[in-house]
């Protein structure tokens, strides 16, 4: 389940708008890459790594924030230190041999709402046709249905 939970966050991180793709694309690229990477550590010494890969993350996702300025980095930042108190979580349970249920399923939520909040940045883009033989493309609507900006080409 979480394989699939992953193709979607690494699809909705390449749609998201072109301000903010880069962190997007980052955050995905690194959550796939220790997923199958790590894949194969397991019990305590797994927890502990995920979590320092995700501080790690959003160490990365910081110096992306300093550069770009945008606001997407810094919601990422915060997912990615909200990850590494889920693992500290985990770490505690596995501890207490406790059941991974509520581990397994805190990351399976956390995936499904930074893959909502990728696909709230998608801007849409819409072509309409004039009468004229031309076409504009409207760059994005705001909430009242009014353009917020059209090119002419």
């Amino acid at each position: 389940m979480i394989e699939l939970i992953l193709l979607f966050l690494a699809i909705s991180a390449s749609f998201v708008n072109k301000d903010e793709r880069f962190p997007a694309l980052i955050f995905s690229f690194v959550d796939c890459f220790f997923y199958f990477a790590g894949a194969d550590i397991e019990g305590a010494k797994g927890y502990i790594a995920t979590g320092l890969f995700d501080a790690f993350t959003a160490l990365v996702l910081y110096v992306t924030f300093l550069h770009t300025r945008d606001r997407l980095s810094i919601i990422l930042l915060g997912a990615s230190i909200l990850s590494v108190l889920i693992n500290i979580y985990g770490f505690a349970a596995y501890e207490s041999y406790s059941e991974p249920y509520v581990y397994d399923s805190l990351f399976e939520l956390y995936y499904l709402v930074i893959i909502a909040l990728f696909i709230t940045r998608i801007k849409p883009y819409v072509r309409i046709r004039d009468s004229r033989g031309g076409a504009r493309i409207l760059d994005g609507i705001n909430h009242n249905c009014h353009f917020v900006r059209e090119s002419k080409q």
